[in-house]
């Protein structure tokens, strides 16, 4: 967040509420758990309030390049949001890593 407030000041922005469509995520790196393939799954929270759970991705395989977590319908979403993401094995879920970010400071179609 210091970086966003940061350019906002620098580059004189006027920060308004943005809404963008999440459709997908895509993680560049397959990550190992323990000797496993990962069954990622995310939620997304938006102001601490959750508003999407996905299923785990399946059938991810040895040597992939990256993982495409789809939804299965584009999500509105808008101001600052946070996605965390979990390692799916049997009914327990282990957390990988999360993420937040301010849809008012995108630029483009990708993150």
């Amino acid at each position: 967040y210091c970086d966003y407030y940061g350019r906002k000041m620098r580059e004189g922005l006027d920060y308004s509420l943005t809404t963008l469509f999440l459709k997908n995520i895509r993680l560049l790196t397959v990550p190992n758990m323990g000797g496993g393939l990962c069954s990622p799954c995310f939620l997304v929270k938006l102001y601490h309030t959750k508003i999407y759970t996905s299923k785990p991705v399946e059938n991810v395989k040895k040597g992939q390049e990256h993982i495409d977590c789809p939804l299965e319908k584009p999500l509105p979403i808008c101001g600052d949001v946070k996605v965390e993401f979990f390692h799916q094995k049997f009914n327990k879920k282990e957390k990988l890593c999360h993420f937040w970010f301010n849809t008012f400071f995108i630029q483009g179609d990708s993150l």
